[in-house]
């Protein structure tokens, strides 16, 4: 996702069960007292784009548009109700986010950089010249602000 436009993929991510307690179907003589809402998508279309948004002090921008197929959760949600498809776009918005923002402290923890921020830097930058050594010291200093944009286009069997 963060290299390449991708089209039909699946992934699962775990939301917090509070936000959507209004919107769990309960039935009859059936209690849930999980803290997660586990959920299964696949991704219809994803794309992302990043930025040099502060060449001074090394902040980029990561934007990603997601458009999402949903096809479970490990409860029982009433997704015809469009506050709950609105409720459910925010709260993947703020796991992939979370999800990534530790992914790069891991990256920085270990000096690489997969996604390609010292490439984007290099571009930018006046002279558009950097060794590996100039970026190997920059690199766990950088900053990403990441954006997500997930559609709930269609929702299929939800369990």
């Amino acid at each position: 996702l963060m290299k390449d436009t991708i089209k039909d993929k699946t992934f699962e991510l775990s939301l917090p069960m509070k936000p959507f307690e209004k919107f769990v179907e309960k039935e009859e003589n059936i209690s849930s007292d999980e803290d997660e809402l586990n959920t299964a998508y696949n991704i219809l279309k994803g794309k992302s784009k990043t930025k040099l948004i502060d060449e001074d002090n090394l902040i980029f921008q990561t934007e990603i548009d997601l458009e999402l197929n949903l096809f479970e959760t490990s409860e029982t949600i009433i997704v015809k109700d469009k506050q709950a498809i609105k409720l459910l776009e925010k709260e993947i918005e703020k796991g992939i986010v979370s999800r990534y923002e530790k992914i790069i402290a891991q990256l920085q923890e270990v000096n690489s950089d997969p996604f390609g921020y010292g490439t984007i830097y290099r571009i930018k930058k006046g002279g558009g010249k950097l060794t590996r050594g100039e970026w190997r010291e920059k690199y766990p200093m950088i900053d990403v602000k990441f954006k997500v944009n997930a559609k709930v286009i269609t929702h299929g069997s939800v369990d």
